[in-house]
């Protein structure tokens, strides 16, 4: 038990970690900061109720939905009709070709291609 705890708070003091994104034009709070690795790594251990996957699952709904609400235009709704784990998949594959970099950038990546295809013409 004292070994799940430390485990427990370990992971606790790296959520609570920030940087800066690449150009340090803005902070990055929680399990952004971590790699893509860390987030694929999570992924597999998810049968046993992974506190770490759960926090990225949750990390990535959080940040596409505020991209949604506040960063795109009002009439454009760049998720409807995706889900969680189609989100998540498209995550997945772009950490596999990165794992080194950080997990922030992969839910951008997919944000902006969201942003791309709700703005295209149909």
């Amino acid at each position: 038990m004292k070994v799940a705890c430390v485990a427990v708070l370990m992971f606790g003091l790296t959520i609570l970690d920030t940087k800066s994104d690449a150009a340090d034009t803005f902070t990055v709070l929680g399990v952004g900061n971590l790699s893509c690795g860390a987030f694929v790594a999570a992924k597999q251990q998810k049968e046993t109720v992974s506190i770490a996957y759960t926090a990225f699952r949750s990390w990535l709904a959080g940040f596409v939905s505020a991209m949604n609400m506040w960063i795109t235009e009002r009439d454009v709704d760049i998720l409807k009709g995706r889900d969680n784990d189609a989100l998540e998949a498209w995550v997945e594959k772009w950490c596999r070709e990165c794992p080194l970099e950080r997990f922030n950038l992969a839910v951008q990546a997919l944000s902006m291609e969201l942003v791309a295809k709700a703005k295209s013409p149909k």
